[in-house]
């Protein structure tokens, strides 16, 4: 009960960004008289090598037992509990304990043995003073990237010293593998080193904004240097990859795992947009509003003609294409016909533009209202209403009919803006596959780099017209990339086309091509991408992305598997990942216990630096864990859990399917179109163990919906499922996906 209070304690500081790594430990009595001190970290130590694709990190830990007050008794049988945040998607794959000048070497345990182990020699019911054993727990705390540790014994204003390893991930920021900075835990004695590791020619540091700064191999600094301060994001720099996709791979042979492990960062959405090549049509819609008073925003007018002249001459590739329609309140039209740069309509066009960037204007306008009464207001807007539909209408006639290429009308507004209300009743429908935009809402982009969108073109005025009101019958432009493996299976991925990320948030995980992936067969170094217009296919990019091997498939498949989105293209994985490849999850813990003492060699090989990988006699699995893949295949034929398959391929059979972890059975009705009410519904894995038994479920609509147990939900493994309705039984395999 004592860890619940650490546990509570640090509830109500959750909230925190993708590196911040926090804490808070104390230290307790285990026998005799209750009594809580504190625990502080007195020495904090990151040695981190910067893989292509992770960070690999080393953190040495001294921890000391204080309080305002003396324990009376057991003062060398004391404990230190502690709860913690690791950066996010870190995946914890080893420990050391120091006991004395021995140093004993973390197990993975499943969490109900390794706990009963750590309590059976801690013995907290003791009434004697006996010799304390030296055993360190780590294990999952209350939720994602939260862990608890104990460590026993400690010895009044002793202290204990620890080794802990863990891996953390990259994430696919804006094209770059960038993987989060662990932040320290005690600030004030935090030391860091951080190496580029093989196949990483040196790395940058990250700062909030996105700025980055170079950094040179190896990097020794400390918690409260500036350096540390601006580290947000750590970028390995791989050679001849800026601009391209990068695929990091390995091959992995494990018991329980074949094939190969690839972790994809594609690029941008927006990048592959950039370098498509895709006809484009623009139309710069220009309305000019209350004719009588313009030429009094003659510098506002001259201010938007030099950034369109800009905007039309970043126009010059031959795939995009340009008119231009100046719409004069009251007046007649200005239209310049769609065409490429160069061709004769576009020259008059610039001409047109540029002569009005060239006028001289005097900017001493004076702010004024002519105090329009409602009638007048009324009938402004009524004739605006009527102009702006004429002018789309016109600006959509001078586009050609092509699904293939993008279609957008700009537009941009010059004049006072003396009517405010805007709620009027006004809906427009544009015709399907055109985009209506604003200009400062595009020219940001097209402009060239630094050149900002001026005040005087930000502004969308048109008298009576909300730009909320006008419907598109065009979507978003959209990209998906294909990924293909040397044996055919494929997947496709949706990526987002925006480019709108700012800041490092987990909230754009899915808007990049960012997956990790197990495949039997390699990956094929290609990716084939698509781009959608309108839900209409308008172009096809073959890339050969850069493949970086990864030398240590087991780190590299804790990184992977330690985000808990590691998937297949083609096959199952293992039940449990977490035993598959050894790192703390929900069901195992970490253990060390006085037995486990390294031999003397290993001990001087790493006293000073490095924690061991785990190896296969360091993992005790759950039994049906440790069956490999195809071993299950081959008993899915034979373990049939408490109910024969004797009426498997009778018509009766209900339907299974399987969707996000939720299993739907639909049944068919008997004679006379009756189904009954209930059903006997036991789910198990292949090796008999139970996952959910429930006896008389009601059939609703001739259905049951079952939400999977979270102890499984996230894993991709076969089940069986045992049905028992109507005085007929029914059982099916059903893999989760």
């Amino acid at each position: 009960m004592n860890r619940l209070i650490v546990i509570i304690l640090f509830y109500f500081s959750v909230s925190y960004a993708i590196g911040y790594q926090h804490g808070i430990f104390a230290s307790q009595s285990t026998q005799g008289v209750q009594w809580r001190g504190t625990s502080a970290i007195v020495a904090e130590h990151y040695t981190i090598t910067v893989m292509p694709s992770y960070l690999d990190i080393e953190l040495d830990w001294e921890f000391d037992c204080t309080g305002s007050q003396e324990p009376d008794s057991f003062k060398n049988a004391l404990e230190i509990v502690g709860n913690l945040n690791l950066v996010q998607d870190a995946a914890v794959t080893g420990m050391l304990l120091w006991n004395g000048d021995e140093i004993l070497k973390a197990r993975l345990k499943p969490i109900q043995l390794a706990r009963e182990e750590y309590e059976k020699v801690v013995d907290r019911n003791a009434d004697t003073i006996r010799r304390p054993r030296d055993p360190v727990i780590f294990e999952y705390g209350w939720g994602e990237d939260n862990y608890d540790i104990s460590i026993f014994p400690v010895t009044w204003q002793g202290s204990r010293r620890l080794r802990m390893r863990y891996v953390v991930a990259a994430i696919n920021m804006n094209g770059y593998a960038d993987i989060p900075f662990p932040t320290a835990f005690n600030r004030s004695i935090a030391t860091y080193c951080l190496t580029a590791g093989p196949g990483v020619s040196s790395f940058e540091f990250i700062d909030n904004n996105g700025e980055s700064e170079k950094v040179a191999s190896p990097a020794d600094f400390t918690a409260e240097s500036e350096r540390y301060r601006r580290a947000v994001m750590v970028r390995p720099v791989i050679e001849n990859s800026e601009g391209k996709s990068i695929f990091f791979t390995s091959s992995i042979n494990l018991e329980m795992l074949k094939g190969s492990l690839t972790h994809v960062v594609g690029r941008t959405g927006a990048q592959v947009l950039a370098t498509a090549q895709i006809k484009e049509d623009y139309v710069i819609l220009w309305r000019w509003n209350h004719a009588e008073y313009i030429k009094l925003y003659a510098r506002q007018i001259v201010r938007q003609a030099e950034s369109l002249k800009q905007f039309l001459t970043r126009l010059s590739d031959a795939d995009k294409r340009a008119a231009l329609v100046i719409d004069i309140s009251g007046s007649r039209m200005i239209v310049f016909e769609l065409g490429n740069y160069g061709d004769e309509s576009y020259r008059q066009m610039l001409h047109f533009v540029d002569s009005l960037a060239g006028l001289d204007y005097t900017d001493d306008r004076q702010t004024f209202n002519p105090g329009f009464s409602q009638q007048q207001i009324d009938s402004i807007v009524a004739l605006s209403m009527e102009e702006f539909e004429g002018a789309i209408r016109l600006a959509m006639s001078l586009f050609e009919e092509d699904d293939r290429t993008i279609r957008r009308i700009v537009l941009l507004t010059a004049g006072p803006r003396w009517i405010t209300k805007l709620n009027y009743q006004f809906v427009f429908e544009a015709d399907p596959g055109v985009e209506i935009t604003p200009y400062f809402a595009l020219a940001g982009a097209l402009l060239p780099e630094g050149t900002p969108v001026p005040s005087d073109a930000v502004d969308f005025y048109w008298p009576g017209i909300p730009l909320s009101n006008i419907r598109q019958g065009a979507s978003s432009m959209s990209v998906e990339a294909i990924l293909t493996t040397e044996s055919g299976d494929s997947m496709t991925v949706p990526v987002s086309a925006s480019n709108a990320l700012q800041r490092y948030s987990w909230n754009f995980r899915s808007s990049h091509l960012d997956r990790k992936l197990h495949t039997s067969s390699k990956l094929l170094p290609q990716i084939e991408w698509r781009i959608f217009n309108n839900g209409v296919l308008i172009k096809e990019i073959a890339e050969e992305p850069v493949v970086v091997t990864m030398p240590d498939a087991i780190q590299f498949g804790c990184a992977l598997a330690g985000t808990e989105r590691l998937e297949s293209v083609d096959g199952t994985l293992p039940a449990s990942l977490a035993s598959t490849f050894g790192f703390v999850d929900r069901s195992y813990a970490l253990l060390a216990l006085e037995e486990d003492v390294m031999d003397p060699l290993d001990q001087e090989r790493y006293r000073i630096a490095g924690v061991p990988p785990l190896t296969n006699a360091d993992i005790f699995r759950i039994p049906d864990e440790s069956v490999p893949p195809e071993k299950k295949a081959d008993a899915q034929a034979t373990v049939v859990p408490e109910k024969q398959c004797a009426h498997a391929a009778e018509p009766m059979a209900p339907v299974m399917t399987m969707q996000k972890s939720r299993l739907t059975i639909t049944f068919r009705a008997g004679a006379g179109n009756h189904t009954p009410r209930f059903a006997t519904i036991g789910i198990y894995t292949l090796s008999g163990r139970v996952i959910l038994y429930m006896k008389n479920k009601e059939i609703r609509n001739n259905t049951i919906r079952l939400a999977l147990p979270e102890a499984i939900r996230y894993s991709q493994q076969t089940l069986i499922v045992s049905i028992t309705y109507g005085g007929m039984s029914f059982t099916r395999s059903i893999a989760l996906r």
